[in-house]
């Protein structure tokens, strides 16, 4: 592979003084490669290695305008924005890990494009096009593919498919305990291409209900699928003793049309769980949960996590006790123990 070379820098961690917001020279797998104007076809995995191998680097009096910033702590450094003297920019959508980046030509002031700003996905084949206000807040945007890519003067240059006629214009949203987005029927475009749902065949007891399933096969710590959503708490419930049952059937309308992610449909299990959680940014829905896979994981197979709540206080959800203490039964008897002796 072209660019699997860019992987020997992996090891190249170092330590400098937090640097968010300073930019310095960099070196990268790019310039490990004669400079060419050939295409590569991308499977996402050549991008990953790519972001992976940029470090600092000394900046060359000729090289005033190949810059990029990095972040770092005593465990790792972390570039979070690329700057190429052909305008081509690369940065970060948020602090985490599978927040994504910002990429896209940018003017004279280094601000991205309006209609021309790309948001990439975690997977680095999946992308959105459109606008975005202060590099954040999405007001607009229609989801394509990542198909090429080829260095350009020691950045990634990316080639993208059109977005399709009709195709569902996203946008950033602000959930509340009514409005949980403004494209309810439409499935988020990379976790549409991850996981497929059907029914569950690794937990009896709900064999006929919904699960997901792995569309392809996923790597080890590559996230899987999103969890939108909002909180239900004890103050704000969905559902309230003087609503009327024509209220209540038309929330719960609302809800069960929810199909932007589907994380919520992974299905518990405490042995063979193969995700766990992790937090994400994310254009349309913010700040929200996602899955993380925690092993490789092929393509057909569940997707199964362990929630982890505590089955010893009272709070924790009946169905998720009954299923622990079916599988160990030796811990309820302590429990009722201990519960006995407190009273």
């Amino acid at each position: 592979m072209l660019l699997s070379f860019g992987i020997i820098f992996l090891s190249l961690f170092m330590r400098i003084p937090t640097t968010e917001g300073t930019r310095y020279g960099y070196l990268s797998a790019c310039d490990l490669i004669s400079p060419s104007k050939t295409w590569h076809k991308n499977t996402g995995y050549e991008l990953i290695s790519w972001v992976e191998s940029i470090i600092p680097h000394p900046l060359a009096k000729s090289d005033d305008a190949i810059l990029a910033g990095f972040v770092s702590s005593d465990y790792y450094v972390n570039v979070n924005e690329v700057y190429s003297p052909k305008g081509i920019s690369w940065k970060r959508y948020g602090s985490k890990r599978f927040d994504g980046w910002l990429y896209g030509v940018t003017d004279s002031h280094r601000k991205f494009v309006p209609g021309r700003t790309y948001f990439i996905f975690p997977d680095y084949k999946t992308a959105y096009v459109g606008t975005f206000k202060d590099d954040d807040v999405m007001l607009e945007g229609r989801a394509v593919k990542i198909t090429h890519f080829r260095c350009n003067s020691g950045v990634m240059e990316l080639k993208f498919t059109k977005p399709k006629k009709d195709c569902t214009v996203y946008k950033s949203i602000y959930r509340t305990n009514t409005y949980y987005s403004a494209t309810p029927h439409e499935r988020d475009p990379m976790e549409k291409r991850n996981i497929y749902i059907g029914s569950s065949v690794n937990v009896p007891a709900i064999a006929n209900q919904d699960a997901i399933f792995a569309r392809r096969d996923i790597p080890a710590h590559s996230i899987v699928s999103y969890y939108s959503g909002v909180w239900e708490t004890y103050d704000l419930p969905f559902f309230t003793p003087n609503m009327t049952e024509m209220e209540k059937q038309d929330k719960h309308k609302n809800l069960l049309s929810f199909n932007d992610t589907h994380s919520i449909d992974s299905n518990n299990h405490f042995i063979n769980d193969n995700v766990i959680f992790c937090l994400v940014k994310h254009p349309v829905y913010g700040e929200i949960r996602c899955l993380e896979s925690k092993k490789p994981i092929e393509r057909g197979e569940e997707i199964l996590i362990n929630y982890g709540y505590n089955v010893h206080e009272n709070d924790s959800p009946q169905w998720y006790k009954d299923m622990y203490f079916s599988l160990f039964p030796h811990e309820q008897n302590q429990t009722m123990s201990l519960i006995e002796n407190y009273q």
